[in-house]
């Protein structure tokens, strides 16, 4: 990082004394500061032609230096193809403001500027996070502000207040806007006037006590402003967050912030003495210019972390320092991260602690390496051969594994002196390789840079971020590994298909622990629930807990007399059966998710297995359900057959997609272990036999334990699946079978279809179904395919995820949906939905083939679910997930004109929700809002799932 007085013009006057104070310039913040992005409007990174990276604009040290190693390692290391073009929307939308008449009048010619200006609006509802980013490039923010008032002084403030308490308006305070908490995203559910309080123009310093050294300042100066002015008077404050050159007096003091030279000059609860807080119940103001009190408790801490929850900081009484004489960079080399750690615990112990110490490990080192600037002569670049020969070939460092210790040292000549050798030294023990100035700044430098190279990256479809956290010594190592596997596997299931960028730096030193960073980010562009109930709703501005619920996952005990268990709902299905196993009894609920999903997320689903002609569905399998709701836990003693004692409050439960209530426990039925277990399978001539078939077999009421029909398509897909013979004789065999199928047996490749079987119970039981199955099939021309093409036929079911994700890497977009129909409209709405998928996909420029197919997974005496796979080529769409989307939609629509339900197990979420009143109708609708208003009244189990 730059040291803060290499940002800005030094000012060098004569010391002010108590009472003066420089007036700052005004300034309109976007004129120079970007309205999509982080920083200066005139600072971005840009891809030059020839593969160089260079930094904009005049601001910075490294500023229109060309950087030619960025791109090879972004490519490489990160994943980002620089060839992509992901361009930010040119224009914000905004909606109308919502304006209090009584309250505008009131403040009329009371304040120097009231802003409606719409891209001031925006600017005063966000923050810097990843993700509010994210919606300013490409989408919209979900409520901003709906006026901005600039207050000048500290009386201003106090009128503010007062008329808003008077009016009734919400108001949210503004600094620098730096935040990453999401602490200035406007409530969408506020329907009173929005009202953003900007502090920028309160940014004086009052006084500078050179003798007590402390100083009165205005909350809304930035740090930058806030050096630049004490520097006329000799000192410093000396509190350098990352984002110093933007950020407030105010920000800082409402987040508890920290600064990376707070080994010198202490976090901001060091630093400040006072604070004077504008509530709407009054003015909090305490004198307090003394080095300590001891009356009563300290009411700082009540505002310290306050996040502009209690009123507005216009006020603070700080502690400054003396300029330091001296002031350098240094670098130290570690052979890896694990030595690095323990130079920087034994650094804390030692209390010789420079102003600044950070350990960044492999990746942010080669990160910095990235953005090294090109030699400014063939002197230098051969210098540079020879350093890097040095350490990696005399001095042994695997360029894979060194990490790199950043120093700032800052005092008089004599302590900074006296830290440089002992903190040598003591890298020196830890085979510490002193790597010099340069490498030290650019570290630094890194930390200005990251959120500028964030947005970089997000035309290229990669998105990053950082967090942190402070930790004890011992759990140092433990955070970081489990972080990076935590990432890395979190990553894999949502699909990600390029390894994520996950890079650690030890930001502080403490007695009792350090501070870790986090930097980690992914390449997008290409849960186990399909239909978005996890997806956070957009417009809660409430903090979200995510309740996991995978260690509540026990079988609390068996009944073999009854033949039930109590389990706990956080079991997954391949545990729950794994541990009932060992009692030789089964619960047989198989979804196509059983190794992943949980027994809490088939209740609150109202999941289907495809064993459920044995096991029934999860309504069947379930016999009381145990809810913790917000007004209460619903608990029903119901370990019976059948009860007939008013409505089954189960039912609530059932399918409520966790919108009323976490789920601990259920009693549930079980069965014993089958005596045997068999696939089978059978070719058809055609989908519409097959279908016949399937009906008829509804009709017999032999179901074996599952029956499936998949349709050309999908049996084409299975047998591409196929593993190569493990023989001459099987190659052989395998070609006479299909010479016999498609030649003997008059089988078109292109027209049949496979009924996959699972036979599961005792040894009678299966007999008598396999002779019943096979002679229907014998009745429809069925051809019994054997073992081999029925296992593989479910093989498909477990594999069909991994081979979507599989095929995204090809720009191949694919998912599923289902429904259930009727029998007799089985065939008109698989018809209609291929139609409709063909049509829409032509209309938005697909331009092969979309890939359809159809199977009926269950029967039921009145009718079918019907499985519906598709995807698509999404090359040259510019929105490939919008797109399927729509097409989805549009296939849904020819679902419901044909008789289908929006789904038959996967739920409705989401993704679904917008069909429920065609479903159930309005007053359905009503029963549901009704009941999940008297089970949750403040909505806080607030997914907006369902309805």
């Amino acid at each position: 990082m730059i040291r803060i007085q290499q940002l800005q013009s030094q000012i060098v006057e004569p010391a002010g004394l108590k009472g003066q104070y420089y007036e700052q310039r005004p300034q309109n913040k976007l004129e120079w500061f970007k309205n999509n992005g982080w920083g200066y409007k005139d600072t971005k990174f840009v891809l030059e032609q020839d593969g160089a990276v260079r930094l904009t604009g005049n601001k910075y040290r490294f500023s229109n230096q060309r950087m030619m190693k960025f791109k090879e390692w972004a490519e490489a290391k990160v994943g980002i193809d620089l060839s992509l073009n992901c361009e930010a929307q040119n224009e914000i939308p905004a909606d109308t403001p919502i304006i209090n008449e009584q309250f505008m009048n009131a403040i009329q010619g009371q304040f120097n500027e009231i802003s409606f200006d719409n891209a001031q609006r925006i600017l005063h509802s966000h923050g810097h996070t990843m993700q509010e980013i994210y919606e300013l490039r490409h989408g919209k923010l979900a409520r901003i502000v709906d006026c901005v008032v600039f207050i000048n002084s500290h009386a201003q403030a106090e009128l503010l207040v007062k008329l808003a308490v008077e009016y009734n308006v919400m108001l949210t305070v503004y600094g620098g806007g730096t935040n990453v908490t999401w602490a200035l995203q406007c409530p969408k559910e506020e329907r009173r006037m929005i009202v953003s309080v900007d502090t920028s123009r309160m940014n004086h310093v009052r006084w500078v006590d050179r003798k007590n050294m402390t100083a009165l300042v205005e909350t809304g100066v930035t740090g930058k402003d806030l050096e630049k002015e004490l520097s006329r008077y000799g000192v410093v404050c000396g509190h350098e967050p990352d984002s110093v050159e933007f950020s407030t007096l105010g920000g800082w003091i409402s987040t508890r912030a920290s600064g990376m030279k707070k080994n010198r000059y202490g976090n901001i609860e060091d630093i400040i003495l006072s604070v004077k807080v504008v509530t709407p119940t009054g003015t909090l103001s305490q004198s307090l210019d003394y080095p300590r009190v001891s009356s009563g408790p300290d009411l700082n801490q009540i505002v310290l972390g306050s996040e502009g929850t209690i009123g507005i900081i216009t006020e603070a009484v700080i502690k400054i320092k003396a300029q330091p004489e001296v002031c350098k960079y240094e670098s130290i080399l570690f052979h890896n991260f694990a030595l690095g750690t323990e130079f920087m615990y034994k650094l804390s112990r030692s209390k010789v602690w420079p102003a600044s110490v950070r350990l960044v490990d492999n990746n942010q080192f080669q990160f910095g390496m990235a953005l090294k600037t090109m030699p400014h002569s063939k002197r230098e670049e051969f210098m540079d051969k020879v350093k890097k020969y040095f350490i990696t070939q005399f001095m042994q460092y695997d360029p894979d594994q060194m990490c790199l210790v950043t120093v700032v040292f800052e005092g008089t000549k004599q302590e900074v002196e006296f830290q440089e050798k002992k903190v040598f030294e003591l890298a020196k023990f830890y085979k510490g390789f002193r790597a010099g100035a340069e490498n030290g700044e650019r570290g630094y430098f890194l930390t200005y840079m990251i959120a500028y190279l964030r947005d970089f990256a997000m035309q290229f479809q990669f998105i990053a971020e950082s967090f942190e956290t402070a930790v004890g010594w011992k759990n140092v190592p433990a955070v970081c590994e489990n972080i990076q596997r935590r990432i890395v596997e979190e990553c894999s299931k949502r699909g990600v298909e390029k390894e994520p960028f996950v890079s650690f730096r030890i930001s502080q030193v403490y007695d009792t622990g350090a501070t870790i960073y986090v930097y980690f980010g992914f390449v997008y562009g290409g849960g186990t629930n399909v239909t978005w109930a996890l997806q956070c709703p957009k417009e809660e501005r409430r903090m979200i807990v995510s309740v996991d619920t995978s260690r509540m996952n026990h079988v609390r005990w068996v009944d073999r007399k009854n033949m039930t268990a109590l389990v706990e709902t956080g079991v997954t299905g391949k545990d729950l059966e794994k541990e009932l196993s060992r009692y030789g009894v089964v619960c047989g609920h198989e979804p196509d998710s059983v190794e992943f999903s949980t027994l809490g997320g088939w209740i609150s689903t109202r999941a289907s297995g495809m064993k459920k002609n044995r096991y029934g569905n999860i309504e069947d399998i379930i016999l009381s359900v145990k809810v913790v709701t917000p007004t209460g836990t619903l608990s029903q003693s119901l370990d019976y057959p059948r009860v007939s004692s008013g409505p089954d409050l189960n039912q609530i439960v059932l399918g409520s997609e966790g919108t009323i209530g976490i789920i601990t426990e259920a009693v549930i039925k079980i069965k014993a272990q089958p005596e045997v277990c068999k696939y089978e399978s059978i070719l058809f001539h055609n989908f519409a036999l097959g279908t016949e078939f399937m009906y008829k077999l509804s009709r017999s009421k032999v179901w074996p334990a599952s029956v499936r029909l998949v349709d050309n398509n999908q049996f084409q897909f299975g047998m591409a699946l196929k593993t190569m013979p493990h023989s001459k004789r099987e190659e052989f065999m395998d070609k006479v079978k299909k010479y016999f199928i498609t030649q003997f047996m008059q089988y078109d490749p292109d027209q049949m279809c496979l009924v996959t079987v699972v036979f599961e119970g005792t040894k009678q039981e299966v007999e008598f179904q396999e002779k019943k199955v096979f002679e229907l099939a014998k009745f429809y021309k069925g051809f019994r395919a054997g073992a081999e093409n029925g296992e593989r036929g479910y093989f498909l079911t477990y594999m069909i995820a991994y081979l979507r994700d599989f095929a995204m890497q090809f720009q191949f977009i694919a998912e599923s949906f289902e429904t259930a129909v009727g029998w007799k409209n089985v065939p008109a709405v698989c018809e209609n939905i291929q139609r409709r998928i063909v049509e829409e996909c032509s209309k938005r420029g697909v331009e092969k083939e979309p890939f359809v197919s159809f199977r009926i997974s269950q029967v039921y005496d009145t009718g079918a679910t019907i499985y519906v796979y598709f995807g698509f080529g999404y090359k040259g769409i510019a929105d490939p997930v919008k797109c399927y989307s729509e097409i989805e939609d549009a296939a849904r629509e020819e679902i419901m004109k044909n008789g289908g339900s929006i789904s038959h197990h996967h739920g409705v979420g989401k993704l679904r929700k917008q069909f429920m009143q065609r479903q159930i109708g309005d007053t359905g609708v009503e029963i549901l809002k009704k009941i999940k208003q008297q089970i949750d009244p403040k909505n806080i189990f607030g997914n907006q799932n369902l309805i």
